[in-house]
């Protein structure tokens, strides 16, 4: 498997875990509770700018030559980017 396709997925999942503690107590994390509200206030500049650098990462990837399930990796990761971003552009 591509290593910076897979750490970035893995960097990713854990970003979006810290960044939305809704959805990581909805996941079953449950150690997010008394994160809801602190994230909302201190969290909301800084999203935007892991979101920059995820968006860098994922350009700096070369596509042609990624196996099919690195492809699906792929999408999955940059579904999640964009959803991210239209939220957080909607929020601010």
């Amino acid at each position: 498997m591509n290593e910076a396709l897979s750490k970035l997925a893995d960097d990713f999942f854990k970003n979006t875990l810290n960044s939305s503690p809704t959805s990581a107590i909805m996941r079953g994390y449950k150690e997010y509770f008394d994160q809801i509200w602190l994230q909302l206030v201190l969290r909301f500049d800084q999203n935007l700018k892991d979101l920059d650098k995820f968006e860098k990462r994922l350009n700096e990837i070369d596509f042609n030559n990624l196996s099919n399930k690195e492809i699906r990796i792929l999408l999955g990761v940059f579904a999640g980017l964009n959803k991210r971003k239209i939220k957080n552009k909607q929020l601010g």
